[in-house]
């Protein structure tokens, strides 16, 4: 989670000028607020309360199996998929990717490719960096 946060901190400006590119002339602090401050403000978040949510927690026993204990140990589900829409692609993306993987489970990810107004829809330049942002973490 820590490295996810220091990606997305070092390529800020990765997602602004991108961001802009594809959705001609989007403002900085749109992109800012909307897509890079929510991200982080969420992985914040899952690193507060993460320890929290993952302890097991003890559920009763019936008398018939009494002086025994029963709890229920939170796990993995395993491969989680996600699709990200294509108008906040950054903070749709990366916010259930960073939740799925604070839990521990594996992340295959991927971009809408259709929608109804095709100019808004094509971003060129998003998953080229995307790309490049998830080979250096």
């Amino acid at each position: 989670m820590n490295a996810l946060k220091a990606a997305i901190l070092a390529h800020e400006q990765d997602f602004v000028s991108a961001l802009n590119a594809d959705f001609a002339h989007r403002s900085r602090e749109e992109t800012l607020m909307f897509d890079v401050g929510s991200t982080l403000g969420t992985i914040n978040y899952l690193l507060r309360h993460l320890s929290r949510w993952m302890r097991p927690e003890p559920c009763d026993v019936a008398l018939i199996f009494q002086p025994s204990t029963n709890r229920v140990v939170y796990q993995p589900l395993g491969v989680v998929g996600v699709v990200s829409p294509w108008n906040y692609p950054v903070g749709l993306a990366l916010i259930p990717l960073a939740t799925a993987l604070a839990v521990g489970n594996r992340v295959s990810s991927s971009r809408r490719n259709w929608c109804r107004r095709p100019p808004s829809c094509s971003y060129p330049s998003w998953p080229r960096r995307s790309k490049r942002i998830r080979s250096r973490w």
